[in-house]
């Protein structure tokens, strides 16, 4: 695995922890350790939002080679490249790197683990994926201060803020492309996700892509936008939001979303349908690699973002028409409202 790594300790608040006296162990009691991290590891694991993966490392009697005595998950055989990491935590410090690696990016951290003041080991964890604000939770609560939790009300008043900053990007152009633009931009960068794509129904009631939030040309990738497009076709069609993988058993058909996902190396994909005056206009799908799911704040998100962002980016589609079409649609519309 091909690596390149950015220090994050500064972000990550790492600490300097006083040195340990002892490494080392007998064989026996060595041993007992290794068995009390493997019970303890599962536990702590649950503690630490966004980790993928864990191990704790200990050293064996009379040297300082390092060894894992515990994973997690449980089949995790863990890695040279995290057993390197735990040197550091055998000094007593805590440290968090960025690493960009073939299949994206992984933040590694390690710390030192102690117990009534005694020196045990080295903690080293694995995060896929992790946007700015689920980053910084994470060292925020390997460095003893977890993030508090919100109330419904407060979540909710945090997800009105993130839509109102979100149609603000659509409102600073008079473009339609570029509105949606930069609103697949804003939301790619405010929910962590790899991609994000808006699609809409043109006149002839064929659903386009038209903006996606990465920078390569929708024209040069023929195959992967037929397969959003049927992605988004089956939310619109059903008129329902889809995540994939399903959490039920229900009834909705997400092949398009199964195919698009392995498409993207077994990915995690959300599509919303957006409407305009009861009238089904596109869809927003959002793609996000890694073991990190869309959960339901991000869904209520865009959810509550459709909702508003239909009609607007409609509206901005209109105005960008030239006066003969404006009137043709106009009339068109109105046609449909007397039927």
């Amino acid at each position: 695995m091909t690596e390149s790594s950015e220090n994050t300790s500064a972000e990550a608040a790492a600490t300097e922890a006083p040195q340990p006296e002892t490494i080392t162990a007998t064989t026996a009691a060595a041993e007992a350790l290794a068995q009390s991290m493997r019970d303890w590891l599962p536990e702590h694991c649950k503690t630490l939002p966004g980790v993928s993966r864990a191990i704790t490392v200990v050293a064996d009697a009379d040297s300082h080679n390092y060894r894992i005595a515990a994973t997690w998950p449980a089949d995790f055989p863990g890695t040279p490249e995290m057993l390197a990491m735990a040197d550091i935590g055998f000094t007593g410090r805590s440290e968090a790197k960025r690493i960009k690696t073939e299949s994206g990016v992984v933040d590694r951290i390690v710390m030192p683990v102690s117990n009534q003041g005694r020196f045990l080991g080295a903690l080293v964890v694995e995060a896929d994926g992790l946007n700015s604000q689920k980053r910084k939770n994470l060292y925020a609560t390997i460095n003893g201060n977890p993030p508090k939790r919100t109330s419904p009300e407060e979540a909710a008043g945090h997800r009105l803020a993130i839509v109102l900053d979100l149609l603000a990007a659509c409102l600073n152009t008079e473009r339609a492309h570029s509105a949606a633009l930069n609103l697949v931009m804003e939301l790619a960068m405010r929910t962590g996700c790899d991609r994000v794509s808006y699609g809409r129904i043109n006149r002839r009631g064929q659903l386009r892509i038209a903006a996606i939030s990465d920078s390569t040309d929708i024209a040069e990738r023929c195959t992967l936008v037929r397969t959003i497009e049927t992605a988004m076709g089956e939310a619109i069609d059903q008129g329902n939001t889809i995540v994939f993988p399903r959490s039920d058993n229900s009834m909705i058909v997400d092949n398009g979303h199964l195919e698009l996902s392995q498409m993207q190396g077994d990915s995690h994909v959300l599509t919303v349908p957006l409407i305009d005056r009861n009238r089904l206009v596109g869809a927003i799908t959002l793609e996000r690699r890694g073991t990190t799911p869309l959960g339901a704040g991000i869904i209520e998100l865009c959810e509550t973002l459709a909702a508003v962002a239909g009609p607007l980016l409609e509206l901005k589609h209109r105005d960008n028409q030239p006066l003969l079409q404006r009137l043709a649609d106009s009339v068109r519309r109105r046609g449909r409202t007397t039927a």
